[in-house]
C-alpha cells in the first residue's frame, strides 16, 4: 500500500510536471502570436505612416509645381502685354507718320496747283 501510495504520488508529480510544462508551452504560444500581432500591426503602422508621408510630400511638389506654372504664365502675360503695347505704340507712331506724309504730299501737291494755276494765270494776262 505503501508502494502503491508512492506510485499515485509519483504520478500525480509527473502529472504536474507535464501540465505545468503543457502550461508554460501555451503560454510560450500564447506570448509569440501575440509579440506576432504587435510586431505585423506596428509594420502596418509604418507602412502606413510612410504611405500618408509620400502622398503628403507628392502633393505638396504638386502644389509647388501648380505655383510654378501660375507665376511663369503670369510672367508670360505680363511679357505678352509689354509687346503688345510696345507694338501698339510702334504703330501709333507708324500711322502717325504716314498721316504727316500724307498731309505734306498733299500740301504739296496743292501748292503745285496752285503755282501751275498761277503760271497758267500769268500766260493768259500777257
Amino acid at each position: 500500500q505503501a508502494r502503491d501510495e508512492k506510485n499515485r504520488q509519483l504520478m500525480q508529480r509527473k502529472s504536474e510536471s507535464t501540465a505545468k510544462r503543457l502550461i508554460y508551452r501555451l503560454q510560450s504560444e500564447k506570448w509569440l502570436e501575440e509579440s506576432e500581432r504587435k510586431r505585423k500591426e506596428r509594420v502596418e503602422q509604418l507602412e502606413l505612416r510612410r504611405q500618408q508621408q509620400l502622398e503628403e510630400r507628392q502633393q505638396r511638389t504638386e502644389e509647388k509645381q501648380e505655383e510654378a506654372r501660375r507665376r511663369i504664365e503670369q510672367v508670360l502675360a505680363t511679357e505678352k502685354r509689354i509687346m503688345d503695347d510696345k507694338v501698339n505704340r510702334y504703330n501709333a507712331k507708324k500711322a502717325a507718320q504716314q498721316e504727316a506724309q500724307r498731309r505734306q504730299q498733299q500740301q504739296r501737291e496743292l501748292e503745285a496747283t496752285e503755282r501751275h494755276q498761277m503760271n497758267l494765270y500769268k500766260e493768259q494776262m500777257r
